[in-house]
């Protein structure tokens, strides 16, 4: 629809459609890299706050431990 109204425009405009189409195209770039820039934060926040209700456990060579294994493999 945007490249519809440029094409009809009947006014003089200082910048061409295909001016247009490359800024459109950079800016959606930029959203692109903050959008990922934001997803990594979220992730180390998230391993931050997953990482402070675990309990590192060590264990030695021969002593028994019991395995819980989920009964659906998607859960």
């Amino acid at each position: 629809m945007l490249l519809y109204e440029k094409l009809t425009e009947e006014e003089h405009v200082e910048s061409s459609v295909v001016d247009y189409v490359f800024e459109l195209i950079n800016r959606m770039k930029r959203c692109q890299e903050l959008a990922i820039l934001h997803m990594e934060d979220a992730k180390q926040k998230q391993k931050l706050w997953y990482d402070r209700r675990t309990v590192k456990r060590q264990f030695q060579l021969g002593e028994l431990v019991l395995v819980i294994t989920p009964s659906r493999p998607n859960k």
